[in-house]
């Protein structure tokens, strides 16, 4: 999957750091495109504008910003792990134009370049919606302003200060409008796949919905340098439950599995009936032992079953697929490899 691929998929994320490291992602390689055309647009004009050593200083500062910034946009686009980097990226570039604006107020001595520092703060407020990033950035922005100012040795900068303090706000309440338009997005889509995505006798994702979420979450995996592992899990002898004690038993089996893998995998796993006796669940993280898996969901659908073992006696096999970090490979060869491992493991099972 392309890295906006993987930003847009993780805007739609239901955990919120994802989802605002997805939204730095979506917006970083058209900024660093557009912010290296600019200052390469600037390092012309500087020699036109400015005069002197000033003009040679910036010309030649924004000339290497450019280079800088078009660079980063070229590494961007071919970063795997790019979506672990958005907001360190994204910083990397606001703080090299404030840096651009506190040289240009120091040499200028114009005040008014406070106003290159007010749009890259707006700015600020628009590209990180990561709280922590937003802060550090914001307050460098400061720093650097107030460092330039009190090179030039401006005294009466009262207009200047609340001009900056308007600008902070303006970034601060865009910041806002476009968290909340992110959550309610992701809340929204949520809300649309669990009514598509849902199988209706357990209540667990459907296998639409584990190739989609499933893919999402491998995904996130890879642009974030994690391991994501899958268990296939078969749930022995429910076809004889159906034929001797009726579908109802088969369906009461197949819930009691279902209720056992929901308590067993509530937190960012994808826990889906996967068809028929078959479930599977799909985890970010690193990867358990196939036997510790298989003795958690033993003992939890013994835990939850009510079934006497006369009808059903609790029997589940149960295979791991994995995908290490930097790992090739995607949600089907994942399960592929988790159903491959299950099959092997019931024939040893039964052969002992």
């Amino acid at each position: 999957m392309k890295i906006r691929d993987a930003a847009r998929a993780a805007e739609l994320s239901p955990d919120a750091q994802v989802r605002y490291r997805g939204a730095a992602a979506a917006v970083l390689g058209p900024v660093t495109v557009v912010v290296a055309v600019f200052y390469a647009l600037l390092a012309v004009s500087h020699l036109l504008v400015l005069e002197g050593r000033t003009a040679q200083i910036m010309s030649a500062t924004a000339a290497l910003t450019a280079l800088a910034i078009g660079g980063l946009s070229a590494w961007w686009y071919r970063l795997r792990h790019g979506l672990r980097l958005a907001n360190l990226l994204l910083t990397g570039v606001l703080v090299l134009a404030f840096a651009n604006s506190g040289l240009h107020l120091y040499l200028t001595g114009q005040v008014i370049q406070t106003t290159n520092f007010m749009l890259v703060i707006i700015a600020c407020g628009l590209g990180l919606m990561s709280t922590p990033w937003n802060v550090a950035v914001t307050a460098i922005g400061w720093l650097t302003w107030a460092v330039a100012l009190l090179g030039v040795g401006t005294l009466n900068a009262t207009h200047w200060i609340f001009t900056m303090l308007m600008a902070t706000f303006v970034g601060q309440l865009a910041r806002y409008s476009r968290r909340r338009s992110l959550d309610t997005a992701a809340a929204a889509y949520g809300q649309i796949e669990e009514l598509s995505l849902r199988d209706p006798l357990t209540g667990l994702t459907n296998r639409r919905g584990l190739q989609l979420r499933g893919s999402d979450l491998v995904a996130v995996a890879r642009h974030t340098s994690r391991g994501v592992y899958c268990a296939f899990i078969d749930v022995d002898g429910l076809k004889e439950v159906n034929d001797v004690h009726g579908h109802d038993a088969g369906d009461t089996v197949l819930i009691t599995v279902a209720e056992a893998l929901g308590a067993s995998f509530s937190g960012s796993e994808v826990v889906a009936r996967w068809g028929g006796d078959e479930f599977a669940i799909v985890a970010l993280g690193p990867c358990p032992g196939r036997d510790e898996v298989a003795a958690q969901l033993d003992e939890a659908v013994r835990r939850h079953s009510q079934i006497p073992e006369s009808v059903w006696p609790a029997q589940l096999s149960v295979g791991i697929g994995r995908l290490e970090p930097g790992a090739d490979g995607d949600l089907d060869s994942l399960l592929a490899a988790a159903d491959q491992d299950m099959y092997h493991h019931r024939r040893v099972d039964r052969q002992t």
